[in-house]
């Protein structure tokens, strides 16, 4: 994971090096360029974007934090290539997963969000790729992660950073949607923190579920 050594939700690094600032001196954490509502993607490979762009965020879904554009990576390759961090062990799991593409997105504000899926093989494989990040979620950095629920999911898994010496920290939302494992996040400097994310996923899983789509099983 860039920036927070070989822990495993590798598109956090940014956001919990955010968070951990958030504890250790009481304010915000690093800072992202704000597009509003951008709906292109960048593409690490040569093909076009990916269908799964449909299940990140999209503008005003995230309340505080503006949409930009998705980039999209069509193989674990590309992955390592445009994210880095990625141990072989890491690599093999996601190809024995049947990894199809994955598209990330920053969300931007003063204080950083985030907003990515990873399309597999299968639910199954999905299923087992979102057991493998909440588990990695809960042991990152020095200060555990706190689950909370995310009533308007089914199957949802909230991880929280909360900052132990004042108000906010960080708050990411895990959840599958047929072959896909997403997540949002965010990191704040008050006491609803966590509300952004939800309100972010809850989102993407209102216009994704049950319509056929890129993650349909």
């Amino acid at each position: 994971m860039p920036g927070v050594g070989t822990m495993g939700s590798r598109f956090l690094g940014v956001m919990v090096a955010a968070a951990m600032a958030v504890a250790l001196a009481g304010c915000g954490g690093s800072s992202s360029t704000s597009h509003s509502g951008a709906t292109t993607s960048h593409s690490a490979d040569t093909a076009s974007g990916l269908a799964i762009n449909a299940y990140v965020v999209k503008a005003g879904e995230e309340p505080g934090y503006a949409a930009q554009s998705p980039t999209d990576y069509k193989s674990t390759q590309a992955l390592q290539t445009g994210q880095g961090g990625y141990t072989a062990t890491d690599l093999k799991r996601l190809a024995a997963e049947g990894f199809r593409g994955a598209a990330v997105e920053q969300t931007g504000s003063s204080q950083g969000g985030l907003s990515f899926v990873f399309e597999l093989v299968s639910p199954a494989a999905a299923k087992r790729e979102l057991a493998v990040q909440v588990s990695e979620d809960l042991h990152l950095g020095q200060s555990p992660g706190v689950r909370f629920k995310v009533a308007a999911i089914p199957g949802a898994v909230g991880v929280a950073y909360p900052n132990k010496t004042g108000g906010g920290g960080g708050g990411n939302v895990l959840f599958q949607e047929g072959r896909c494992m997403m997540l949002v996040g965010d990191i704040g400097a008050t006491s609803s923190f966590r509300q952004p994310a939800v309100a972010g996923a809850t989102a993407i899983w209102k216009r994704n579920h049950a319509v056929p789509g890129a993650c349909s099983a």
